[in-house]
């Protein structure tokens, strides 16, 4: 542990120098750090720190260097070696009230690291700018935007209040926020899961298998070569261009949202929707039309479109689906 220089005084000189640390001791907690322990090439890189901003980058070096500075309120940081990696953690101040009560910015902090890097990151309230890592991606923030470029492998990104947008992004990708937007472009994706509750989600995807799911926000979304897509609203607006593979599945489900999907013209799939409590149902696809119930409000619609073998599933209760050509 490497304590802030001026935090930490030999008792027989505190009562003579109190007056003097107490107005010099935010000053002196601002204090650079320019840090770096030797690694592998693929090492885990554990980072932790309460406020502030980081931006992770990689370079050519089996090294993980950490380069700033540290905001008034920080106590002391660790920065070691572990079997497995390295890892990084700043100890600041607590409070009574919450984490706002004397923000001062908090960190700014330059974290160089191997490309083949595992990231593990964490903060409270922080923004964070990641690029070029081709290993894995973790972030959990708490209040804060997460900006990601460049990534492959597997990435899992998390706030509960910030916005994430992403850029030529590869592999699995899993993003989540309750309060926030999501933005951006998955290319050559695996998998791909969006999760928003009061944000909206605005993607464009190579994912073969992926899953949108949002409460009270919009989903606009563009998909290549779908095998498995999985749509979950409440109350918002979906509008998506499908690309739906021969064997594709495909499950859209909302409450009191509209739900709009526009196909590719030689779509070969068999179609169930139903429309409940007065769900509306508009198939701008074929000529066929929904059947209604003698009694109550609901409605469905069944037909196959060329040789029927892909699947595609919609339901809502009482807003509208939609079919498309693109």
């Amino acid at each position: 542990m490497k304590l802030i220089s001026g935090l930490v005084r030999p008792f027989a000189t505190v009562t003579l120098t109190m007056l003097l640390s107490s107005i010099s001791v935010g000053a002196l907690a601002q204090q650079k750090i320019e840090e770096s322990l030797e690694t592998s090439g693929s090492p885990n890189v554990e980072i932790e720190h309460v406020s502030g901003k980081a931006e992770i980058i990689v370079w050519e070096k089996n090294q993980v260097s950490i380069s700033g500075t540290l905001g008034k309120n920080t106590e002391s940081y660790e920065f070691e070696k572990l079997d497995s990696g390295v890892r990084f953690e700043v100890d600041t101040k607590r409070y009574r009230g919450d984490w706002k009560t004397d923000h001062d910015g908090g960190d700014d902090l330059v974290i160089r690291l191997p490309a083949g890097s595992r990231l593990f990151y964490t903060a409270v309230n922080a923004d964070v700018d990641i690029s070029g890592i081709t290993n894995s991606t973790e972030v959990d923030l708490v209040n804060g935007d997460i900006t990601a470029s460049g990534l492959s492998g597997r990435t899992k990104l998390e706030t509960v209040n910030g916005d994430i947008d992403i850029s030529n992004v590869a592999g699995e990708l899993m993003i989540e926020t309750v309060n926030g937007d999501v933005e951006g472009s998955q290319t050559k994706g695996t998998r791909g899961r969006f999760i928003t509750v009061n944000g909206d989600i605005d993607m464009t995807t190579d994912a073969a298998e992926l899953r949108l799911d949002s409460v009270n926000g919009d989903i606009d979304f563009v998909t290549r070569d779908i095998e498995q897509l999985d749509i979950v609203t409440v109350n918002g607006t979906v509008k998506g261009d499908i690309s739906l593979n021969p064997n594709g599945d495909l499950n859209a489900s909302s409450v009191g949202g509209k739900i709009i999907l526009n196909f590719q013209n030689d779509v070969a799939a068999r179609f169930e929707l139903q429309g409940h409590a007065g769900g509306d149902i508009r198939n701008n696809l074929t000529a066929a039309a929904p059947s209604k119930a003698k009694y109550g409000p609901s409605k469905w619609l069944e037909f196959t479109t060329g040789k029927g073998g892909a699947r595609v599933e919609m339901s809502t209760v009482h807003g509208t689906l939609e079919l498309n050509k693109r």
